[in-house]
């Protein structure tokens, strides 16, 4: 059985409740450990195996940004050029300093070995706040990597199409750009949305071929909600009960991704 936690905050920007901050749990109970003191050795020496092979992931979604505000949306049409990679607004800002405050208050940064995060604005702002909340000392700040694996379901949609490479080079000095993205945005198509199906094997392939490839042990991601419910529908899927929750702006999601199972766990 699973148990979801969460913790829900009143941000004071808004005038309704935001979730700002909501770490998601799996805890589950082992049938092993009624089975006597061999069999927890044994599960134990397993435990210790499969650590080895795991790796701590925290999945972050952007802040609240333009595209997201329904009074903006009620005027403003998805395909509205003035959505182009749309940006935090004031609430999301706050929201992702408050969630770094609030992340790194409970785990230092020293222990965070990578933070990677999608191409588009409003996830690369959220970062810079995020890092910004939590008052992260350069001395401590771990290397920022942009893949463009982790960008949103893209197509049609203006919000969802990223900048050229010259111009992210530009805005964000501190951040790597992954060697194999493209000047310009070579995926996104005006009359075309990316399938759901597209976007799972573009999540399968982060963490086959990226994260299993990475020595690090602790990795946070900053990405979409779309993106964030499709790799919860893969690798977790009783977590938001079968598509009944969703995932909110800068919601935080700690599992372990687990290489030889390739699941995320308790």
């Amino acid at each position: 059985q699973i148990f979801v936690i969460c913790k829900r905050l009143v941000n004071s920007v808004g005038k309704q409740d935001t979730f700002v901050f909501s770490y998601y749990q799996y805890l589950s109970a082992s049938k092993e450990l009624h089975t006597g003191v061999c069999s927890i050795g044994a599960m134990s020496n397993q435990q210790e195996r499969r650590q080895s092979c795991q790796k701590k992931i925290f999945l972050i979604r952007h802040g609240v940004a333009l595209h997201n505000v329904r009074s903006t949306m009620q005027d403003i049409d998805h395909g509205d050029c003035r959505l182009f990679d749309a940006n935090l607004i004031q609430e999301g800002r706050s929201q992702a300093q408050k969630t770094g405050e609030l992340f790194f208050s409970n785990f230092s940064a020293s222990k965070v070995d990578l933070i990677l995060v999608s191409p588009h604005s409003r996830c690369l702002q959220t970062c810079q706040h995020f890092i910004e909340g939590g008052n992260v000392s350069s001395r401590e700040l771990p290397e920022i990597l942009c893949i463009e694996d982790l960008r949103e379901i893209f197509g049609i949609h203006q919000a969802d199409r990223r900048r050229n490479k010259t111009e992210l080079l530009d805005n964000w000095p501190s951040v790597k750009f992954s060697f194999d993205m493209p000047e310009k945005d070579e995926r996104w198509q005006p009359n075309r949305r990316e399938s759901w199906n597209e976007l799972s094997h573009r999540v399968q392939n982060f963490f086959t071929n990226f994260i299993s490839s990475r020595e690090e042990k602790c990795i946070v991601v900053i990405s979409h909600g779309v993106w964030i419910e499709c790799c919860l529908h893969l690798y977790s899927p009783d977590t938001l009960r079968g598509g009944a929750d969703r995932i909110h702006n800068c919601n935080v999601i700690s599992a372990r991704y687990d290489e030889e199972t390739r699941k995320l766990l308790p």
